[in-house]
């Protein structure tokens, strides 16, 4: 039995069923002295014991020996084996509020009866980012540098010699709202197909699919058109370390959209759009693009970067609302790197087009 005393803000509960979360063995006993008895009205004094059983059955991952600073150092381990703190006897609403400030992975091992089931699975939260990896138990992994490491508010491993369900990710989908996400699965099976298709469930900001996302083939394999548009439908945005199986079509689809306001998305980035496909897309909004210069007899805007040269050719064409950049090295072998935009506002408008890099160039028609 774990004897802590004086509890009595939120802050301490929510530590407390952190803990909870690692302490071993499975079954443990807590004797909580609280100074506020009121946060417990089922207590009728401040020193009675309430023995109100249930069993934790969490892994084991950290010893009674590394509990947190937070604790007073005079704790101690003692009392009788039937002494339980009642977490069910906490009111829902301090549950929820409880709930709604713990890790993801905590949140998932809380789900130990129907009740705390019940408020977990209604309980929003958010988090500024996400990362959603694979790893190896025996920690046989690549080396991640220490800012990478600190990079992420949360972590979901999933482990690359255990089997797993998706239904976890799928509930965590419904209360979770990101700031940024992203995924580095290694495997190829129906679990990281349904991981990657539930992408598009996710309330989201920024979905970053990046070289690591892309290392294994499954997710370019699963970059069809209509995979495309899915995320696009998701968030405002999206950035795509690949897309070769992206068309022209869906992008000018996209583009559309986004002009007319109908999906949400703002910011489409990619350094992988091969020349065929850019020029096939501006063509389809009627902008020629040819041996490195634009033409159009469409009333739009024209800015080249300063610093193009004969090894790549590099503009912002702005079309209404929308701001689109290529940067296309001469090399027919190199994919172009195009960012589309879309702005809410005349200011964020003028900014860009008031960039130092770049300057107005005069349009010809074809």
């Amino acid at each position: 039995m774990i004897s802590l005393s004086l509890l009595s803000t939120v802050t301490e509960y929510i530590f407390l069923f952190r803990s909870l979360c690692h302490f071993s063995p499975p079954s443990t006993s807590i004797l909580l002295f609280f100074q506020s008895p009121s946060l417990l009205d089922q207590i009728p004094s401040k020193f009675e014991i309430v023995n109100i059983s249930i069993s934790l059955n969490f892994p084991t991952e950290m010893s009674l020996s590394k509990i947190p600073p937070t604790v007073r150092s005079d704790n101690e381990i003692k009392g009788k084996n039937d002494d339980y703190f009642p977490i069910l006897a906490l009111p829902t609403e301090l549950l929820f509020l409880i709930f709604s400030s713990l890790s993801m992975e905590d949140r998932l091992r809380l789900r130990v009866n129907n009740r705390l089931n019940a408020i977990e699975s209604v309980t929003k939260y958010s988090v500024k980012d996400l990362l959603i990896e694979e790893k190896s138990i025996d920690g046989n992994n690549e080396e991640e540098d220490e800012d990478e490491a600190e990079e992420f508010e949360q972590r979901i491993t999933f482990y690359k010699e255990k089997s797993y369900s998706s239904d976890s990710i799928r509930r965590i989908a419904q209360n979770l709202s990101i700031g940024r996400l992203e995924i580095r699965l290694t495997g190829s099976n129906e679990f990281h197909r349904e991981i990657y298709n539930l992408i598009k469930d996710f309330n989201v900001e920024y979905i970053y699919l990046d070289e690591k996302s892309f290392e294994h083939e499954m997710l370019n394999e699963m970059m069809s058109d209509s995979f495309f548009i899915d995320l696009t439908k998701s968030c405002k945005f999206l950035y795509l370390y690949r897309c070769e199986k992206i068309t022209a079509e869906a992008v000018h689809q996209v583009s559309k959209e986004m002009m007319e306001g109908s999906m949400k998305l703002a910011t489409f980035f990619t350094n992988d759009l091969s020349e065929d496909k850019c020029t096939a897309f501006l063509n389809l909004i009627g902008i020629i693009y040819r041996d490195g210069t634009v033409f159009s007899s469409r009333d739009i805007e024209v800015f080249e970067y300063r610093d193009s040269h004969s090894d790549y050719n590099a503009y912002s064409i702005f079309d209404g609302s929308i701001q689109i950049d290529l940067f296309h090295w001469n090399n027919a072998d190199e994919p172009s790197e195009f960012h589309i935009e879309l702005h809410k506002n005349r200011e964020s408008l003028e900014k860009a087009k008031n960039r130092k890099w770049i300057h107005r160039i005069e349009l010809n028609p074809e």
